[in-house]
């Protein structure tokens, strides 16, 4: 397990500079800690351990980057869906030639890397792999569909 960088975060604690809507002004609304606020501490701890970042990197920068969620976590091995995004990505700096590259996954100041592991280009999904514990939380699957 990599050890974590920083504690944990209040969630319900954001600055004025990083609440935006989409147009780019203030949140006024429904703001994000607005949000957070409804939820209890536990599942806001648990949402927020079970996200990361997930970034196609040459070496030199990042060529992609979206973000993911925890889907699979054993003793050897965590896995991720993003978006099938990444695969294009993937296949387009293959193609103009980038070498090396690497799948970054990040979460609260640790870095991992990781590979494709499987895709369906039909349901936009993508699952990458890394050979590592990460300090985070695997939302439990339910017995039902979606």
């Amino acid at each position: 397990m990599l050890p974590s960088k920083r504690g944990a975060d209040d969630l319900t604690r954001f600055s004025a500079d990083n609440k935006r809507n989409c147009s780019g002004e203030e949140a006024t609304d429904l703001s994000i800690s607005d949000i957070w606020s409804e939820l209890s501490e536990e599942v806001a701890s648990k949402l927020s351990r079970s996200v990361v970042s997930i970034a196609l990197s040459n070496g030199q920068s990042v060529l992609y980057a979206s973000s993911g969620i925890v889907i699979e976590r054993q003793c050897n091995f965590t896995k991720f869906v993003t978006s099938a995004s990444l695969v294009r990505a993937l296949h387009d700096s293959e193609a103009n030639g980038h070498d090396k590259l690497e799948i970054e996954v990040r979460h609260e100041g640790n870095v991992a890397i990781g590979f494709l592991e499987d895709y369906d280009l039909d349901h936009e999904i993508a699952v990458v792999k890394v050979m590592s514990v990460l300090d985070v939380y695997c939302m439990p699957q339910s017995s039902g569909a979606i």
